[in-house]
């Protein structure tokens, strides 16, 4: 999240963690453009949740 809330663009990044199940996660994410989010989604870690973590 960290690496997130400092790319360019970003302007809101938030985690939050359900409290009755501690396994379900909630993003609420705001970039500036498309071009910023797609760089998101580009990045090394960005892809490593969404292949190798994100239940499928």
């Amino acid at each position: 999240m960290k690496k997130s809330t400092k790319e360019a663009g970003c302007v809101r990044y938030e985690l939050h963690q359900n409290m009755e199940n501690p396994l379900e996660f909630t993003f609420v994410d705001r970039f500036e453009s498309e071009k910023a989010f797609d760089f998101h989604c580009a990045q090394e870690y960005a892809v490593h949740y969404f292949d190798e973590i994100l239940p499928p």
